[in-house]
């Protein structure tokens, strides 16, 4: 049960991140989907500059660029959505 209401609490984050993104374009602006990378620079810029340096620093530097860089581009609301439906879909009761 916890399982899934994580899952749907990711879900429902990534349904509210791309209504910020099409109320943005309803203002007047462009359609543009807000990157992950775009996203966590706005709630947290330090701690995204942290892990950077700490990733860099402590692994190797091929994991930052161009793994999580990569990651770090794709669309914040499908990036936080999409482990939210795969955590629905392990946590559901079989019938039978």
């Amino acid at each position: 049960m916890a399982v899934r209401a994580v899952g749907w609490a990711l879900v429902v984050l990534g349904l509210l991140i791309l209504g910020r993104d099409v109320w943005r374009w309803a203002d007047g602006s462009p359609f543009r989907l807000i990157t992950g990378g775009e996203l966590w620079f706005l709630l947290d810029s330090s701690s995204l500059n942290l892990t950077q340096e700490v990733i860099q620093r402590y692994l190797p530097p091929q994991l930052w660029d161009p793994a999580i860089v990569t990651m770090l581009l794709w669309p914040a609301a499908l990036t936080i959505a999409a482990p939210g439906l795969l955590l629905i879909l392990l946590g559901r009761r079989r019938m039978g």
